[in-house]
């Protein structure tokens, strides 16, 4: 039994916790939480995470290519001033990282939904 609260309901979690990395940043300011879940809501939040951003890398041989990194909003393809980075780490599965862009008419949604300040 884990000595962690689940992060979407607040009981203690039976067993490995999964573990999810959140950070949204516009420029130098950035807003960072790390949340640990049980596994049926770890995998909730997984699906989320799909739902919010793109999955673009899935193991340690696969990197992200800067030189393309998207600068339009995920949502609605304006300029992006806000970058959200998701890195999941679920029990007995290779870990995923997600990102996504928005812009200041999205952002709040977004924050809401993964509980971080923009």
């Amino acid at each position: 039994m884990s000595q962690f609260a689940c992060s979407a309901d607040g009981r203690r979690i039976k067993g490995s916790a999964s573990t999810a990395y959140v950070a949204l940043v516009n420029g130098s300011y950035s807003s960072r939480a790390k949340k640990r879940f049980c596994e049926e809501h770890g995998v909730a939040f997984r699906f989320l995470c799909d739902d919010l951003a793109q999955l673009v890398w899935i193991d340690e041989q696969s990197q992200i290519d800067e030189a393309t990194e998207i600068v339009t909003c995920y949502r609605c393809g304006k300029d992006a001033t806000y970058t959200l980075f998701l890195d999941l780490f679920l029990r007995g599965e290779p870990s995923r990282a997600f990102r996504a862009r928005y812009c200041d008419t999205h952002v709040g949604d977004v924050s809401q939904k993964v509980s971080v300040e923009p």
